[in-house]
């Protein structure tokens, strides 16, 4: 995972997550132990929420309108 050699190698200050899958606990386990002082923000796209993710992460934000903004096919065409 890029992300694990970006914090060993010192190259990112935050790391801002855009997901709600707790799959991702594992490897924030694994850059708490790296670098415990490493910030981490969750952004949890709308109706989709992980209290395992906010738990690990030093603040969390919920995303509304996240697929109407960040989707391509958002548009019905004619």
């Amino acid at each position: 995972m890029q992300l694990k050699r970006d914090i060993i190698l010192e190259k990112c200050d935050v790391i801002i997550l855009i997901s709600a899958d707790s799959d991702i606990v594992p490897p924030i386990d694994l850059i708490r132990e790296i670098k415990p002082e490493q910030k981490i923000v969750v952004g949890f796209p709308s109706l989709r929420f992980s209290y395992d993710l906010q738990n690990k992460a030093n603040s969390s934000i919920i995303l509304k309108n996240f697929e109407l903004r960040f989707n391509l096919h958002c548009c019905q065409v004619l």
